[in-house]
């Protein structure tokens, strides 16, 4: 496919701080902004599915690596599906100075047969437009009805999520809301096939390919894959750190085609600075109604929302959740309207 690959040297030095440290006999398990914050899932709700409260998650299937009787190390990493981009992904970041383990780490990820490259989600991260009309369908009265059964149904868990109650709970459910539907529609994307595919997308060879195929190969698309692809690398950063720190597990997470998870929506990066433990149990879990109430909460408050501010101030503040101001306007204008329905919603 392509006719300038160097990653040879890439996985004969993976290979070596492979067998050396020990990386290539574990396994990753466990639970858990840039101008680009957490989007929105853009559905409808669908009253027919159900509430998510928790996800699984499984160990990815670790590298082989064989040392010869001549102690020459050789590297088997079944790439499958993909494996040329995957091998470009691999040189770019060694050049961009990851670290060894970051590496492996990454390798053991990439080897797992559930990997693949995303062109769809590429081009909805370089299409994807805020509107007014993208938001309108949260404001409908069967929308409000979902919010009230909701409320009637998990009013403790949300309570006990948001403690000190600094925002007002009618924001956190209009947020949740208007991200996945109060865990109606989560995305069903592998979040680490998001980044890993933005990550290399602007790679000359691939953009060229990509582009050329999807009909969008003018200056603007390119300058807005570059930048979503540079965006894109630093999140996988983030999350392979998260699967070294066996807080999740990036082949069982799934979220938008923008990579974000949980009823709250987050990013890796958001997980990591801002994502808290709700419900007490040690475990930070987004698609937990505790756990993502806390997090929303948190999130607000350490970027700026003071219970005294100006409307102007605390849409401001929400903004710094999605840039969008569409998105803002529906949230607080969601808020407003469950204020008034709902008489026993703190605000």
């Amino acid at each position: 496919m392509f006719k300038k690959l160097v990653p040879g040297l890439v996985l004969a030095t993976l290979g070596f701080y492979i067998v050396v440290s020990g990386i290539g006999q574990k396994t990753l398990s466990g639970k858990e902004n840039d101008n680009f914050p957490a989007p929105i899932s853009n559905q409808s709700p669908d009253e027919n599915l159900v509430l998510f409260t928790s996800s699984e998650l499984n160990a990815p299937v670790p590298i082989v690596v064989d040392i010869s009787s001549k102690a020459e190390i050789q590297v088997e990493p079944e790439l499958g599906i993909n494996a040329d981009y995957k091998l470009l992904l691999l040189d770019k970041l060694t050049a961009d100075k990851w670290s060894e383990v970051e590496l492996a780490t990454l390798l053991t990820l990439l080897a797992d047969q559930r990997t693949q490259f995303l062109p769809r989600e590429l081009t909805t991260n370089i299409t994807h437009k805020e509107t007014a009309k993208l938001y309108k369908h949260n404001l409908t009265q069967a929308s409000l009805k979902i919010c009230e059964g909701f409320w009637k149904d998990n009013r403790t868990l949300v309570r006990k999520g948001a403690g000190d109650n600094k925002v007002p709970l009618s924001i956190i459910v209009s947020i949740m809301f208007v991200e996945t539907k109060l865990g109606r529609v989560l995305g069903d994307k592998l979040v680490f096939n998001v980044f890993w595919s933005l990550a290399v997308a602007d790679h000359p060879d691939v953009m060229n390919e990509f582009l050329n195929k999807k009909d969008i190969n003018n200056p603007d698309s390119r300058k807005r894959l570059k930048k979503r692809s540079a965006w894109g690398r630093k999140e996988l950063r983030e999350l392979v750190a998260l699967s070294m720190e066996k807080k999740l597990d990036p082949l069982s997470l799934k979220g938008s085609w923008a990579g974000a998870f949980g009823l709250a929506q987050f990013l890796p990066s958001s997980y990591r600075h801002y994502s808290r433990d709700g419900n007490g149990d040690g475990v930070i879990d987004l698609f937990t109604i505790e756990d993502a109430t806390a997090s929303i909460d948190n999130y607000l408050r350490k970027n700026g929302w003071r219970q005294n501010g100006t409307r102007q101030q605390h849409k401001k503040t929400i903004m710094r959740y999605n840039i969008s101001s569409h998105y803002a306007d529906c949230v607080m204008t969601l808020s407003d309207k469950l204020k008034a329905r709902i008489n026993d919603l703190q605000h």
